[in-house]
């Protein structure tokens, strides 16, 4: 599949507006909150699979070359961080909402988008919840029970994500036209 500079050129906005949320934070134990969760799903209601994981694969690949793009900083020590988990399942998860959105109705029904989106946030609250569990056994000795690991990193940021899928569904609704133009 060949791209457009179109969407080339958006491909690198999104990898660039995914490093600017991580700089918007607010400093929290053990997962500092900050909106680059959202650019995931909004990468992925905009992209095909391949170039939504593009996106978030380029600013994952950037944060471990030492960038310090990650809301903590950036560099491969970072691949030891209770946090990384949830970096991991970026790309994962724009690559399932992608396709999960390629699976809906065009134009896509504002609910089914939304539960697409939803369906995302959730797959990288958990995935990135299972990470900080096993990293605080594993990588730190100090583990931490698995109800506090989900309650510290799962339920606690369900409200925000619901924000956030609120927020990528409005941005997503203008700019799937210019897009897809």
């Amino acid at each position: 599949m060949r791209m457009t500079t179109r969407t080339l050129s958006a491909m690198a906005l999104m990898t660039a507006l995914t490093a600017f949320g991580s700089l918007l934070r607010i400093p929290f134990y053990p997962v500092p909150i900050s909106l680059q969760s959202l650019f995931p799903l909004l990468a992925g209601a905009l992209f095909s699979p391949r170039a939504a994981a593009g996106t978030q694969a380029a600013y994952l690949m950037l944060g471990l070359l030492g960038l310090p793009l990650f809301s903590q900083g950036g560099g491969m020590a970072y691949l030891f961080q209770p946090t990384f988990g949830y970096l991991l399942a970026m790309p994962l998860t724009a690559a399932l909402v992608a396709r999960g959105v390629q699976s809906l109705a065009r134009p896509p029904a504002m609910r089914s988008l939304a539960l697409v989106m939803a369906l995302g946030a959730l797959f990288l609250l958990v995935f990135g919840t299972l990470w900080l569990y096993f990293s605080f056994a594993w990588i730190t000795g100090r583990p931490i029970p698995f109800l506090k690991a989900i309650g510290a990193g799962l339920l606690l940021f369900i409200p925000g994500e619901c924000v956030k899928v609120a927020a990528a569904l409005l941005v997503a609704r203008k700019f799937q036209s210019f897009l897809r133009s």
